[in-house]
């Protein structure tokens, strides 16, 4: 089964997510298979600092893949930002996204579309239909 949804990750109230357990919930929407990323062959690095940081990946190929912890050589994508900005950008809207690059909180370097490209699986309401043809 293909998922075309953009829906965040689920918690309980006063449940707290750390990036670990936001990547295994990517890993596992991945490997059942996402239809607008089924154009996307890339890698992402996720480097994130302070309380619950890490280096963790992401690998997209056409349209299934993987998620989690761990250091990835030579990606596409890398993001840099602070534990807790990755966690307060899942479910938020792509403008919260947008101001936190603005605001120097996030640094990526990188294909812009490719990144641009998992916006449906980070942020509520996005119309994954203007991702399909990155």
């Amino acid at each position: 089964m293909t998922d075309t949804t953009s829906d965040s990750a689920t918690t309980m109230p006063g449940e707290t997510s750390t990036p670990a357990q936001i990547l295994h919930q990517f890993d596992l929407r991945l490997r059942n298979g996402i239809s607008w990323l089924a154009e996307i062959t890339a890698s992402y690095l996720f480097q994130l600092s302070g309380e619950d940081g890490g280096d963790f990946h992401l690998v997209v190929c056409d349209g299934t893949g993987s998620a989690g912890p761990g250091r990835i050589d030579d990606p596409d994508v890398r993001f840099s930002m602070a534990a807790q900005t990755f966690m307060n950008m899942k479910g938020g809207t792509i403008d919260d996204g947008a101001i936190a690059f603005l605001n120097g909180e996030v640094t990526m370097d990188g294909d812009q579309e490719l990144a641009l490209a998992l916006a449906p699986l980070w942020f509520d309401g996005v119309d994954v239909t203007s991702f399909a043809e990155c």
